[in-house]
């Protein structure tokens, strides 16, 4: 394989992994069906992770890419910022919404389930951003306050 063919594989091979990883965060997000489960949930911490990921790969590879390979990388990162900081926004609204502390049999048939469920879970516990409705843009750290 000549130096222009591995050029071109490695430039293949890298939009490859930064829409494979745009891709995880958005199913992080909520805003895609994870494949594996055929469902969609909320992750920040892990979208965050993910976007910090693409952000740390821009960095290390400045000066290093050809123009569609950073341009495709810094529209990706932007692109998964806003949808974050919106995914955000929305999460805390439908936590806020008066709609959300009515009751009804279905809502307290859903909250028995996710109690039950969170029994189960104690021994392996989860925390997740979209609980605390914490703003946060990618790429910026959250006091350590607690």
């Amino acid at each position: 394989m000549d130096k222009s063919q591995e050029n071109k594989l490695y430039e293949i091979l890298f939009s490859q992994m930064v829409l494979s990883l745009n891709e995880a965060a958005m199913i992080q997000m909520g805003k895609l069906v994870d494949p594996n489960t055929q469902q969609t949930s909320k992750n920040f911490n892990q979208a965050r992770g993910t976007i910090d990921l693409l952000r740390m790969l821009k960095e290390k590879t400045k000066n290093n890419l050809n123009e569609k390979e950073q341009t495709l990388l810094e529209q990706c990162i932007i692109n998964l910022q806003i949808n974050f900081v919106k995914e955000q926004e929305n999460n805390s609204k439908e936590q806020d919404s008066p709609e959300a502390s009515k009751s009804s049999p279905e809502a307290d048939k859903q909250e028995k389930s996710e109690s039950k469920k969170e029994e189960a879970d104690i021994k392996q516990p989860k925390k997740d951003d979209s609980e605390e409705g914490e703003k946060y843009m990618p790429g910026q750290r959250p006091s350590q306050d607690n």
